[in-house]
């Protein structure tokens, strides 16, 4: 819901996480104490959440990331000056909004954001566009001055909060109004950020000539090298963010697009208990099939006929389509029959299907979120590991693959991994290529512990 509406990630609430015994949300620990321990562990956490369980905390959390935004504020300024509660002129609540950005912005690197501070000439030369940003900042605060003026009894206006009665002449604002417009400004970031998202997509699907959703990590460096500084993580820091594919012995390592979108790295704020970070595109795929399914599983034949009907009707989009058909019927006949729609494989399944989309879904514990401050110096490549890289001759002879139509099932299937993760259950499955092998095939359940 947070993704979707504002791609906003709550600490704690990411789809991929399970756990048997508790559900930790920062946020709502901090600021709801008695209400975390009745609904995030013990008994609900054991016997599931009914939908009202979910609706009630989504509309605790909209009203907590208010009070958040109010608490970032204060921190901000409570340094600085003393702040009247009424009166502040229009530069004022500027001034704040910019240093409230400025301290999500930089919100892992304490020093460079008292830099700033210091030297607010500083911003533009960290945060490329921090000119841009500032006049979303004052496009917000235009809004909000529109939406009291014509309704000056509650502000409910697109992504503006309620607040309290405002006085229709007024003079100035108070800090309650500098927190309405900050939370407003939170909640649509998100969508700003996107633009550079969708940039940042694009150069790495022109980077991929076989349409598989990955670019070798030569041609990954070659074009940082080229100037684009963004393609800049290290080897290391992409695998621990699970954005690196290195199961091809011909290939190489390849970043995968999706994942490396979804990493931290990609990230425009990162603070402890929500992150502004790049929309997971796979949702909308989900949200398409769950709306036309109503169910939570569902026969092969029928998903297969809901995806392709998704995709562009292209060829290639058909030709790799029926390409998974044996695999989505593996997983159904590893579930009586059905295919699971929340659980692993068919995460897996759909990466491969929209290979640009949606995030390959590795085991859990294998990967993190860490922000590249916190990996530290090594999460960036040096031009020497670039050029390194760049420079690897693989002893294998490399096949002659320049499009998606000369790419085979086996080698797209190379990272595929056989497990299943749902709440209850652990599934071996085997992939489409080796079925020759066994006879019948073995599928083994066991109960995750």
């Amino acid at each position: 819901y947070f993704m979707d509406s504002y791609m906003l990630s709550i600490e704690g609430l990411d789809p991929l996480q399970k756990g048997n015994s508790s559900l930790s949300v920062r946020l709502i620990e901090e600021h709801a104490p008695n209400y975390a321990r009745r609904m995030l562990q013990g008994e609900h956490l054991r016997a599931g959440f009914s939908l009202e369980d979910v609706v009630a905390m989504v509309v605790l959390l909209e009203q907590l990331v208010p009070e958040k935004v109010r608490e970032s504020l204060t921190d901000v300024i409570s340094p600085l000056v003393v702040m009247p509660q009424h009166g502040l002129d229009r530069a004022t609540v500027l001034h704040l909004l910019e240093e409230g950005l400025l301290s999500m912005l930089l919100h892992d690197a304490s020093a460079l954001f008292a830099m700033v501070q210091m030297n607010r000439s500083l911003a533009s030369v960290y945060i490329e566009e921090w000119d841009d940003i500032k006049n979303l900042a004052k496009g917000h605060l235009a809004a909000f001055e529109h939406f009291t003026r014509h309704s000056p009894l509650e502000v409910d206006g697109p992504n503006m909060c309620s607040t309290k009665s405002r006085p229709p002449l007024a003079s100035g604002f108070s800090f309650d109004d500098a927190v309405t417009v900050a939370t407003s400004l939170t909640k649509s970031f998100g969508e700003y950020i996107q633009g550079d998202c969708s940039a940042v997509k694009a150069k790495l699907m022109d980077l991929d000539s076989e349409g598989t959703g990955r670019v070798k990590l030569s041609r990954f460096y070659q074009a940082a090298l080229a100037g684009e500084w963004r393609f800049s993580e290290s080897k290391d820091y992409l695998k621990e963010l699970g954005a690196l594919d290195e199961s091809s012995s011909w290939r190489g390592p390849q970043v995968i697009i999706a994942n490396y979108l979804q990493a931290a790295n990609n990230c425009a704020v990162t603070t402890s208990h929500f992150s502004l970070c790049c929309r997971n595109e796979c949702e909308a795929h989900m949200a398409s099939l769950e709306a036309s399914l109503g169910t939570p599983t569902a026969e092969p034949e029928l998903l297969l006929e809901l995806v392709a009907n998704l995709t562009m009707q292209e060829p290639e989009d058909m030709q790799r389509i029926s390409g998974l058909r044996g695999q989505l019927m593996n997983i159904a006949e590893a579930h009586h029959g059905k295919v699971p729609l929340h659980g692993r494989l068919f995460a897996q399944w759909l990466h491969y299907a929209f290979p640009f989309d949606c995030p390959f879904p590795h085991l859990k514990g294998t990967t993190s979120d860490i922000s590249p401050l916190s990996f530290g110096l090594k999460s960036i490549a040096t031009e020497v590991d670039m050029y390194s890289q760049m420079a690897v001759v693989d002893d294998h002879v490399v096949p002659n693959v320049t499009s998606s139509e000369n790419v085979s099932i086996e080698d797209v299937f190379t990272l595929w991994h056989h497990e299943e993760e749902l709440l209850s259950e652990h599934v071996h499955l085997e992939a489409p290529w080796e079925w020759h092998r066994r006879s019948p095939i073995s599928v083994v359940l066991v109960l995750l512990v």
